[in-house]
């Protein structure tokens, strides 16, 4: 239900948006473009990533915690979206180099799950099942799993149910895969 409010809220920012002076640009990469092989890497999409890359972590050497750095950051996050799928590989490689800012990985891990992408599956099944991960991350980990929901992510959370020995990370995998099947049913 939680990712349910995130994306009508993302739903309004986008529809406000549109109506005033900033214009949201259209996917700069054909969404039906799903394998890696087809996201090769466009100067252009590169440079807008690192660009908005740039405005989170400036945001969030400013903000004080998730709650605040979301809000700071929802602009961006809408405009990570409207690249698309372009931007999956490269915030893939950026949140395997981020170690040190563990908010900037969340930020990152989140935003993989709204790419909605089966190429990100490999990284944040690690993450989700790596005990050293800082655990607000293990769990948005999960829930970008979720909301990827491709057959592999899917087995992915289901694999964790047997490998997991951290009782409410298993309860949120087992929510992540109702809120999946309830919608997918």
């Amino acid at each position: 239900m939680r990712n349910l409010s995130k994306i009508i809220l993302l739903s309004m920012i986008l529809l406000l948006l549109g109506c005033g002076k900033k214009r949201i640009s259209q996917p700069m990469i054909s969404e039906s473009k799903t394998s890696i092989r087809e996201l090769e890497y466009d100067p252009a999409i590169i440079q807008k990533v690192k660009s908005i890359l740039k405005r989170v972590r400036i945001k969030a050497d400013e903000s004080e915690g998730l709650d605040s750095l979301g809000l700071a950051t929802m602009e961006e996050a809408i405009e990570m979206m409207g690249v698309g799928l372009g931007a999956v590989k490269i915030l893939t490689e950026e949140l395997e180099k981020e170690k040190e800012d563990w908010r900037i990985r969340f930020w990152l891990i989140d935003m993989l799950g709204y790419l909605n992408n089966e190429y990100a599956v490999r990284l944040l099944t690690s993450i989700m099942l790596n005990s050293n991960e800082r655990r607000e991350n293990r769990i948005c980990a999960i829930g970008a799993l979720g909301r990827i929901g491709h057959d592999h992510a899917m087995g992915e959370l289901r694999n964790a149910l047997n490998i997991l020995t951290e009782q409410d990370l298993r309860e949120r995998v087992a929510e992540a895969l109702i809120e999946w099947k309830r919608y997918n049913a």
